[in-house]
């Protein structure tokens, strides 16, 4: 999951490099892409923390839905939806 955000900020630095004099719109758009993949890994982070070591051996907490998968679902339709704009 961490792995893939590094390949996603690698790309970002190398378009930044490569492109240099691409209008504002395109680099903004890259850079709101990044911010809300950021954003993904970090609610994906905290699900995982919250699943595996805080409620570590609590079968009951299987059936609730943290507010940090809540916030990780939507933060993938909007990459979805910015993505294919």
């Amino acid at each position: 999951m961490r792995s893939l955000s590094g390949v996603v900020t690698m790309q970002v630095y190398l378009y930044y490099s490569i492109y240099p004099k691409d209008g504002w719109y395109f680099k903004s758009v890259v850079t709101v892409i990044w911010f809300v993949d950021l954003l993904h890994t970090l609610m994906a982070s905290a699900a995982n923390w919250s699943y595996l070591i805080v409620n570590f051996g609590f079968v009951d907490i299987n059936d609730h839905i943290t507010w940090s998968i809540a916030v990780t679902v939507a933060l993938t339709a909007l990459m979805t939806f910015l993505v294919q704009m």
